[in-house]
């Protein structure tokens, strides 16, 4: 039985699948089976896989399109191994990437998931990468303001996933959902580390543009909120879901319900002024309003923090 199920879903992906595919066959840990899906693709997809002969590769192919989640979710129920590994049909691991996240599961049996950062390359400026919350509290922090986590550099531990599935209601924000579950059942982390390379293009599913999407996001904040379960209040709430998904509050009436919600959740995680991450939205949403206003809504922050809102 193989330590580590990497499950890869693929959709008309003939343009990418034969690097991502080549970067997880070359790992420098050699203990895993790939998990390759193919989601009723209409290219050359299901072609370039089967030409592979290798023990390791195990192909599979969705009678009909089923979306993302379920697609998943099909590889979750076939993983055998102990550790669950993600990975995308357009994106290229890093050589030590399974190395690397296998070790520190290894030695940390309280962490649930691990993930890490991410190099950038395609239609994106060269050099980009990303920079994601290490440790748990700073995680479940970013958590109320945006996914936590680059979902194909991911790793989980497959006795805390146990029945739980991505949801197909929520595709296209599928992993965020995931996260928010798993969050209540250990710790998470990501490595500071690049441990793969994140392809940027039209095609992929993260960058197609989708009302529906975004409207699902904004139910999965609402969602979030309430199973935080801190005392939050229904305007606190409506606040934080606005500067989540408009980037800003819509007017001055929610300036104030945001800023107890930030307090509230900044004194659960252990934090003595607001967190970084929302602070700027915070700016952005009040720097336009009248200075008297943005001085009373300063009160209680540090006093660095209170410049910034002022100038």
């Amino acid at each position: 039985m193989p330590k580590v199920s990497v499950i890869m879903p693929a959709y008309n992906a003939e343009n990418y699948i034969a690097e991502a595919i080549d970067s997880i066959l070359a790992q420098t840990f050699r203990d895993f089976e790939l998990i390759v899906l193919d989601d009723c693709s209409t290219d050359n997809t299901s072609r370039i896989i089967l030409n592979y002969e290798d023990s390791r590769l195990i192909y599979l192919k969705n009678e009909k399109n089923m979306g993302v989640a379920a697609t998943l979710n099909r590889g979750l129920e076939t993983a055998r191994g102990m550790y669950i590994a993600r990975m995308d049909a357009d994106d290229i691991a890093m050589l030590d990437r399974l190395a690397r996240q296998v070790a520190v599961m290894d030695e940390k049996g309280n962490i649930i998931a691990c993930g890490s950062n991410a190099i950038l390359f395609g239609e994106v400026p060269e050099g980009s990468k990303t920079d994601m919350p290490l440790e748990d509290k700073e995680i479940r922090l970013r958590m109320a303001i945006s996914n936590p986590f680059v979902h194909p550099t991911m790793m989980l531990r497959k006795e805390a996933v146990g029945e739980t599935r991505y949801d197909s209601s929520f595709d296209g924000r599928e992993d965020y959902r995931m996260w928010m579950v798993l969050s209540q059942k250990g710790q998470m982390m990501n490595l500071p580390e690049t441990l793969l390379r994140y392809r940027i293009h039209k095609g992929q599913v993260t960058q197609s543009v989708d009302v529906t999407k975004e409207q699902k996001h904004y139910r999965l904040k609402k969602m979030y909120f309430r199973e935080l379960d801190i005392g939050l209040t229904e305007e606190m709430q409506e606040a934080l879901c606005q500067a989540a998904y408009y980037g800003m509050v819509t007017d001055q009436s929610m300036a104030e319900p945001l800023k107890l919600g930030l307090t509230v959740i900044a004194k659960y995680y252990g934090c003595t002024d607001l967190p970084r991450e929302y602070r700027w939205r915070l700016w952005e949403g009040v720097r336009k309003m009248p200075r008297s206003f943005r001085w009373r809504l300063s009160r209680g922050m540090s006093l660095k923090s209170r410049l910034r809102l002022l100038r």
